[in-house]
This record gives structure tokens, sequence and C-alpha cells, in this order.
């Protein structure tokens, strides 16, 4: 079982906290990995803090871009332990459950905790682990949850959405302004 980051390296992003919460993980199923796709100034001090913790089955692979859905693919739970936010779009986009921290406050629109994954507090290194955990270990919680995913991204953060959303905003600024105008016009 895989559990996926996918974003930059820099210290907000808070792949340390991950990186603790998977070696005590590990320590209790010897089934998973931790498989973390991103660059940054702070990739060099993460691989040396995870050889110095000997954490096993932690594979830091760069930067990738093209072709970046086969490392989603490979994922059974998303996890964003820190600030950052798209990849939660995109891990949903492509049926992941997520497990996420304070990212940049799509989090909360898009992640109902229980159904499609968990909101975890920032750097709470055994939340993020008992979360983890929840989904990796019951094969059927994880499969409603990667529906679950899938539907609420379609349905909040889709194309179609945004378009929706933009013209509901557009129409209420016009319509408050052409009542004030009609008010301003009435006396």
């Amino acid at each position: 079982k895989i559990i996926l980051y996918v974003g930059g390296l820099g210290k907000l992003k808070r792949v340390d906290v991950l990186l603790d919460a998977f070696a005590q993980l590990h320590s209790e199923l010897d089934d998973i990995a931790c498989v973390i796709v991103g660059d940054g100034e702070h990739l060099i001090e993460l691989k040396k803090w995870a050889d110095r913790k000997d954490i096993q089955d932690v594979h830091f692979v760069g930067e990738v871009i093209e072709g970046v859905e086969a490392y989603f693919a490979l994922g059974d739970v998303f996890a964003m332990p820190g600030s950052g936010g798209l990849a939660i779009n995109q891990a949903m986009a492509l049926g992941l459950p997520v497990v996420a921290s304070v990212a940049d406050g799509t989090q909360k629109d898009l992640i109902i905790p229980g159904e499609n994954g968990y909101l975890v507090e920032a750097g709470n290194v055994d939340e993020l682990k008992r979360c983890l955990k929840e989904v990796l270990c019951d094969p059927a919680r994880a499969a409603r949850m990667e529906k679950k995913s899938l539907e609420l991204v379609l349905q909040r953060a889709s194309f179609a959405s945004m378009i929706q959303d933009y013209s509901a905003a557009i129409h209420a600024v016009l319509g408050r302004g052409a009542k004030r105008i009609g008010e301003e016009v009435a006396r």
C-alpha cells in the first residue's frame, strides 16, 4: 500500500511530519511504502533525515511534471501534511482518499471527514498516522472514499462548476448594482 505526496518540498509543506507518521506506521504495518514526488529546498535535508532515522520504504522521486498521473495511480492514499492544495484536486480526480492539514483552504471545500478523507491538525504526527492507518487498513472504507473523492471533485471543482460559480457571483453583483441604481433613480 502506498502513501503518496506530490508537491514542493519546502518547509511549509511539512513533509517531515509525513515522514514521522510514516516511520511510526511502518513499524506497525510491513506492507506500506511512502512515495514523495517533488523537489525543493528541503529535499536533501529530508533525505538525510530519513536516512538518519533509518526509515525504510521511503522513495524520493524528484520533480515530475509530465506523467505525474502515473504516480497518483500508484497511490492508495494521498497525504498533504502542510501548505499546498492543488494536488488535492488532482488526487481526488484520480480517485484517491485524501488526508490533509492546512493546505490552502480547498481542503475544507473538498474533504468531507470520514467520507473521502480526513482533515488533521497541522503538525500532529499521531493524528496523521491514525487517519492514514484507517484508510490503509480498511479496504471497504478506502473504496468508499475513492468513489466519494471522484464524485466530490467533479461536483465541486470541475470546470463546469467553476463557470457556474463565477456566473452566479457576476449575476449577484450585477443584480445588487442594478437594484441600487433603481433605488437612487426612485428617490
